[in-house]
């Protein structure tokens, strides 16, 4: 609708019975954050994404980084050094970031969606490890 819903999501007073954040998470620069907007407007998330895991993680290095918003999280970051290449590399920032398992699950507790249900998990997808899961608001 806009192109960059972070945005949207950090202002709007709208309210949704579910938000579906189908390969968004591992595209974002701050997708923490981002999880605590859908949170905010929303007691019913529908995930799919990428989680950072060492072992099955194909692409090109990342640096790990850490965010004092964030104590004891660390970001997995991959800059996207050539937006205007013509190519698609993904999000809309100059940096993806991505989260382990564990902190990908607990950012959505931490912001209140605090009943997840696990509905698919591929450690070995060709791209990196992902998930699929609902999490809601008890």
């Amino acid at each position: 609708m806009l192109g960059d819903f972070t945005k949207y999501l950090e202002i709007t007073h709208q309210q949704y019975d579910i938000v579906m954040c189908s390969g968004v998470l591992y595209h974002m620069e701050d997708p923490i954050a981002l999880i605590s907007s859908i949170s905010r407007v929303t007691s019913n998330c529908f995930v799919w994404t990428h989680y950072y895991d060492q072992m099955n993680y194909p692409g090109p290095m990342r640096e790990t980084r850490s965010d004092p918003r964030y104590p004891g999280v660390p970001l997995y970051t991959l800059p996207n050094k050539d937006m205007g290449c013509g190519q698609f590399w993904g999000g809309n920032r100059s940096v993806a970031v991505w989260l382990s398992r564990e902190d990908l699950l607990q950012s959505f507790i931490k912001a209140g969606l605090t009943s997840i249900d696990i509905i698919d998990e591929r450690p070995h997808h060709p791209n990196g490890a992902a998930l699929t899961f609902a999490a809601s608001r008890r």
